[in-house]
């Protein structure tokens, strides 16, 4: 068997040695090279949808729209959790916890309205054609907007959340407050 040449893979990882067997992954039992399934195309659209999402989340890190409606929606849930735990009357009224940990779910409505700016904003302004020049599948740069938003909102929501659960605990332990 003699020495067999290929391109490396997405990673750069060419596993043939010097004396034509493969090793690693690559390698069926008797050091032969298996071929991947996988081809160059569909390598490069991986890379392409990653970059595609690398960029909403740039768009989404830089954008000042919704750095202060993030902002926003977390000093709002922490100051209406601060007021709600500080005003409850927990003699007279039947306030739970898990009432006043509810408040976190304010933020999906921030989430959405983010979501639906990442869309309409990019149309508004005209920033879409870059996008749109770079990758013409409209399908692709949808499905990369929503990969990147479904993340921060899972992020804006473990924020929010995290911060209520602290707030609301913190704050009935110094009354002296069993939780229900």
């Amino acid at each position: 068997m003699g020495i067999t040449r290929r391109r490396p893979d997405a990673l750069g990882d060419s596993r043939v040695t010097l004396a034509g067997r493969a090793r690693g992954p690559l390698a069926a039992g008797d050091g032969t090279i298996v071929v991947h399934d996988c081809s160059g195309e569909d390598i490069g659209r991986l890379v392409a949808e990653h970059r595609l999402i690398s960029s909403e989340l740039l768009k989404l890190r830089s954008t000042r729209t919704a750095i202060a409606l993030i902002a926003s929606v977390v000093g709002l849930v922490v100051l209406i959790g601060l007021v709600a735990t500080i005003t409850a009357d927990f003699e007279q009224d039947e306030v739970l916890t898990v009432d006043l940990l509810g408040i976190a779910g304010f933020a999906q409505v921030f989430a959405l309205i983010l979501g639906i700016l990442a869309v309409t904003t990019e149309f508004r302004h005209g920033t879409i054609t870059p996008t749109l020049i770079v990758a013409p599948d409209r399908v692709r740069v949808v499905l990369a907007k929503l990969v990147a938003h479904a993340l921060a909102g899972l992020i804006l929501g473990v924020l929010v959340v995290g911060l209520t659960t602290a707030l609301v605990l913190t704050t009935l332990s110094s009354r002296d407050t069993d939780s229900p």
